[in-house]
């Protein structure tokens, strides 16, 4: 986040919990998409979790099922949304090498990728397109 939650809501929403809050600077759009996620991945953040999910706050998930089977799936190594699904005839479930990946929404298990997936692509300015050479390898 750019700013500090209101006093006590952390405590509020997660009782008991250990939660830790990261500040960063605001670099808009295209790059605020995936900069929180690089300085994740570099920090190797969620090295020991099995899965890291990326959800913007506009994202409502309404059917779950299919989602939490799919993540307790030991062959996935990756969720993702396609931006270009729903385009044409474009439609694909499974290596989709012509898909490009929707950084609204992603669920990676860590273990799959490197913490310099996303850094190593800074040079491409769109998240989308940067997100898609970062899990190439998983796709």
């Amino acid at each position: 986040t750019t700013k500090l939650p209101p006093q006590g809501l952390l405590e509020k929403l997660f009782p008991g919990r250990n939660v830790t809050l990261k500040i960063h600077k605001n670099f808009g759009h295209q790059l605020g998409a995936s900069s929180s996620v690089m300085l994740a991945l570099e920090g190797q953040w969620f090295a020991k979790y099995d899965w890291f999910i990326r959800v913007n706050p506009d994202v409502l998930i309404l059917e779950d099922e299919w989602l939490i089977r799919t993540i307790h799936d030991r062959q996935v190594d990756g969720i993702f949304a396609d931006c270009l699904r729903g385009l044409s005839d474009h439609n694909c479930s499974r290596h989709c090498t012509g898909a490009l990946v929707n950084t609204d929404f992603f669920a990676v298990r860590p273990r799959s990728i490197g913490p310099d997936s996303f850094s190593k692509y800074r040079a491409v300015h769109n998240a989308e397109a940067r997100a898609t050479k970062a899990f190439n390898s998983i796709i």
